[in-house]
């Protein structure tokens, strides 16, 4: 009986378990059908980690259950509910909480992640424009970046966030700027002081909450925040505005880069919370601008841009490159880990695709 309602429930997203095309899904194991039915997103990607299914394209399969509305219809509902009433009751990214996704993902072995990014260390959507390569891809979005901040030489620049020094770098080298990280990763304040060195580069680890603390009012060009509202958490982007607006001098401009829910409700995803990145949210678009509006005026012409496309390449090179990387046994990953980081490339992949979620970015003059 169960077999037989996954199987209809794959058949209304136009699959076929157990088919010969493209799209359709192998089964190893009866237990895939379990774990779906009675876990929804999570029994479908922890199935997939098991090796109790497959399919030539993960990420077709997963754009397909979206595009049908048999993912929000019923893979998502039991466990999404649950994430969603605890968002409501708990501030899920509060000075605790916050640490969390950096202990389980963000400090993971530096090599696993140098095994699939670029040089720069991007591991945030980079921008295809007149390119298939990921390297120039992700050069480009970091030149988007520094012109959409009309970076100037001798400017100061707070970038939150920072990640591995990469964007830091980058605007350090072609413009002549002081950069100043902030990171909750102590592995990743030690790479990017690696990475800077010699650089007008300084990097702080601390919550960005303690930025007022850092730095007196108006200290700063320029604010860039790339990949970091999606750990923000709904609850505290008000705050979040409140300390950039802080640092930013009255002309001063700040640019947003964040994936984002295309409809007017948070998503978090059940299997990526459980696996990837604890407590994450994406939030509305509308959500962002309002707690901008208080503090910043859009940007003119440069006050918003979409990446979803390009968010979708950036991630299919991410998994190339990494099964590359494990092929050529530069990197060893066990396979139910190595099937881990698969699942989450692909199936982000897909659901970007099938716009179920999105990525852009947004650009704010200061109005005060």
């Amino acid at each position: 009986m169960i077999n037989k309602v996954v199987t209809h429930l794959f058949e209304r997203a136009g699959l076929q378990i157990g088919g010969s095309k493209a799209n359709n899904v192998v089964v190893h194991d009866d237990r895939f059908f379990k774990e779906v039915l009675l876990k929804g997103s999570i029994g479908l990607g922890d199935s997939y980690v098991e090796g109790t299914w497959d399919a030539s394209s993960v990420d077709d399969v997963v754009f397909a259950l979206i595009k049908s509305g048999v993912y929000n219809s019923i893979l998502s509902q039991i466990y999404d509910t649950v994430g969603s009433v605890a968002r409501r009751i708990q501030n899920l990214q509060d000075r605790i909480g916050s640490y969390q996704v950096i202990d389980e993902h963000y400090d993971l072995d530096y090599n696993l992640f140098l095994a699939f990014l670029d040089r720069y260390n991007q591991y945030t959507c980079g921008y295809f424009e007149r390119t298939d390569d990921l390297d120039q891809a992700q050069e480009n979005k970091l030149e988007l970046i520094c012109n959409k901040l009309n970076l100037r030489e001798g400017d100061k620049v707070l970038d939150i966030g920072g990640g591995w020094g990469g964007l830091a770098l980058y605007m350090t080298e072609r413009f002549d700027v002081d950069v100043s990280i902030i990171t909750l990763s102590r592995q990743q304040a030690n790479h990017a002081r690696k990475m800077c060195e010699g650089r007008k580069v300084k990097v702080h680890v601390c919550d960005y909450r303690d930025i007022p603390l850092l730095f007196s009012s108006s200290s700063f060009d320029k604010v860039a925040a790339v990949g970091i509202l999606e750990h923000i958490g709904h609850k505290n982007y008000r705050q979040f505005m409140k300390v950039v607006n802080h640092a930013l001098i009255p002309e001063g401009r700040c640019l947003f880069q964040t994936l984002y829910s295309p409809a007017n409700r948070i998503l978090s995803n059940p299997w990526v919370r459980k696996h990837i990145f604890p407590n994450h949210e994406l939030p509305p678009q509308n959500t962002i601008k309002s707690a901008a509006s208080k503090y910043f005026q859009p940007a003119d012409k440069v006050a918003f841009q979409d990446l979803t496309p390009h968010y979708v390449k950036t991630l299919l090179a991410w998994n190339e490159r990494l099964n590359k990387a494990i092929d050529d046994k530069k990197i060893n990953l066990e396979p139910k880990e190595h099937r881990k980081w698969n699942f989450y490339f692909l199936s982000c992949a897909g659901a970007l695709r099938a716009e179920h979620m999105r990525v852009g970015q947004f650009v704010y003059d200061n109005s005060s």
